[in-house]
């Protein structure tokens, strides 16, 4: 009795091949696990940081849009990047980003400002053109408050995915 040797290699390869079949599977549930929990992350710290801004006063400094404040796309308001940084375990500032350390999230906060009158001539539009920055508080009524964070860098993807995005919106009032 027993098994002879090729008995044993031919269900060695069996087990190899069924083996490295089921691989991809594992390292698809890591990518997973590590996706998620970046996205988790995210969620998080896009919250947090709602959460501050709604909580501001509404014509303090977090919330003013200052004469000549424009974002990115050229239109009137102020926008704030920052970065993650492990290290320091905070937000911090790019000129206070290590260049050595991974951008893992980055966070864009956008403050724009309208008058009540734009809602009352073009009530259906989403196209609201934002007051310019250094606008008499009196003639500010409502300001749009966006939370943009993106897990690692824009320009890269992460050793498992692509970079993710999460945008929080919300309109606060005087």
């Amino acid at each position: 009795g027993g098994f002879s040797v090729v008995e044993v290699l031919l269900a060695a390869a069996v087990l190899l091949i069924v083996t490295i079949g089921i691989l991809p599977l594992f390292t698809r549930a890591i990518s997973s696990n590590v996706q998620g929990q970046q996205l988790t992350e995210a969620v998080h710290r896009a919250k947090s940081e709602m959460e501050t801004m709604i909580q501001a006063d509404f014509n303090g400094e977090l919330m003013t849009v200052e004469a000549g404040d424009q974002l990115t796309d050229g239109t009137d308001g102020k926008e704030t990047v920052q970065f993650w940084s492990s290290e320091q375990k905070a937000w911090v500032d790019e000129s206070e980003h290590s260049s050595q350390e991974l951008k893992t999230f980055v966070r864009t906060t956008r403050v724009r400002q309208f008058g009540i009158q734009e809602l009352r001539t073009n009530p259906q539009t989403k196209d609201w053109t934002p007051l310019a920055g250094g606008t008499a508080n009196s003639e500010i009524h409502l300001k749009e408050i966006e939370v943009v964070v993106t897990t690692a860098e824009a320009e890269q993807s992460s050793v498992f995915g692509p970079s993710r995005q999460l945008t929080l919106r919300t309109i606060k009032s005087f």
